[in-house]
């Protein structure tokens, strides 16, 4: 926890580079340690590539390590991510990154567990929505059949690799907007929005069009064998459904980092809750089960629920309300 504690500190410092550092670290650190701590020093496949068979049987003769299987790539996790955590909680009490933390630091005040409290709740539901909404679709895509179902996991795995740039987007306008709101530059916030839309969304216009027209040899590349043809069918689908809505999307997803960035929390869940998974979910449950369109029905109602998201998303942003000082008004209401 205090690992992505550190991460998020800085990030709204500003300092984007030291969190990616210590996020490598971690990474490769668990990387490195998983094939020992999983496999052990019998039949790891590690030390044959090397053409280290001999060091094998030396570690094993000398440990008779073999292994903790499953439960070693959980604490190959917790290993890699508590050393980077240490490394951060040291750079952040010796002041090398701009913030010099004291022990005194770290004694709890209410108002401020209140405050953030307050402003990471409506954030938590919206996240926990997403998931009940991910399950929802799962479950009425599965009536359908489990070519589908197979189908809707390659589709999500491939558009969470391409929305990667979109979460670094929407942090870097968290960061920006709130130092900008901070020092009282509404104009300048709204501005970061405006900018940041315009890159986004033209490069998810391109990176939607390249999808629609390779929509086939994307969902073939990750399915093979008996049966793949439905499979690769059904994503197909999706992927030419969905991909053109990206755009949209990228808008959404900018202002929504936006509304996070100005601590206008309540109103990111709102739309999110309701607009984006809530709709999904309604979309999904009268397009598959009362009109009976199947699979595609879902894939529509995924794409209807990015425009509706973007469309609500767009008139709150144009409203203003977030630009204004909610953390002194929460402050004041408590």
């Amino acid at each position: 926890m205090s690992f992505y504690v550190f991460l998020s500190l800085l990030r709204g410092w500003g300092d984007t580079k030291t969190p990616m550092y210590l996020a490598t670290l971690s990474v490769a650190l668990n990387i490195a340690v998983d094939p020992f701590v999983v496999l052990g020093f019998v039949d790891n496949p590690l030390f044959g590539w090397f053409g280290l068979e001999g060091l094998e049987s030396a570690l094993f003769a000398a440990t008779g390590f073999t292994g903790f299987g499953v439960a070693g790539a959980a604490l190959a996790t917790v290993v890699s991510q508590g050393v980077a955590a240490v490394v951060g909680l040291w750079l952040l009490f010796s002041g090398r990154v701009g913030i010099h933390l004291a022990l005194s630091d770290l004694r709890p005040e209410g108002a401020t567990i209140r405050k953030i409290t307050c402003i990471a709740t409506p954030g938590a539901i919206d996240q926990s929505t997403e998931s009940i909404a991910a399950i929802v679709m799962t479950i009425l895509i599965a009536t359908v059949s489990a070519d589908a179902v197979a189908a809707y996991g390659i589709g999500n795995r491939f558009i969470s690799l391409v929305w990667l740039p979109t979460v670094a987007m929407g942090m870097a306008v968290e960061t920006v907007v709130g130092q900008n709101l901070g020092d009282g530059r509404q104009k300048r916030a709204r501005h970061t929005v405006y900018v940041a839309t315009t890159i986004l969304s033209s490069a998810f216009l391109v990176a939607g069009a390249l999808t629609i027209v390779f929509a086939r040899p994307i969902v073939d590349t990750f399915v093979t064998g008996p049966g793949a043809g439905a499979i690769v069918d059904h994503g197909e689908t999706f992927l030419r459904i969905v991909a053109p809505t990206w755009a949209v999307m990228a808008v959404y997803h900018v202002m929504n980092g936006a509304f996070y960035g100005s601590g206008s929390t309540r109103m990111a869940m709102g739309i999110g809750v309701t607009t984006l998974w809530g709709a999904r979910a309604v979309f999904a449950a009268a397009f598959v089960l009362a009109v009976g369109l199947g699979a595609t029905g879902a894939w529509y109602a995924i794409a209807l629920s990015n425009v509706t998201a973007a469309l609500v998303g767009a008139y709150f942003f144009y409203r203003g309300r977030w630009l204004e000082n909610v953390l002194e008004e929460r402050t004041k209401e408590q």
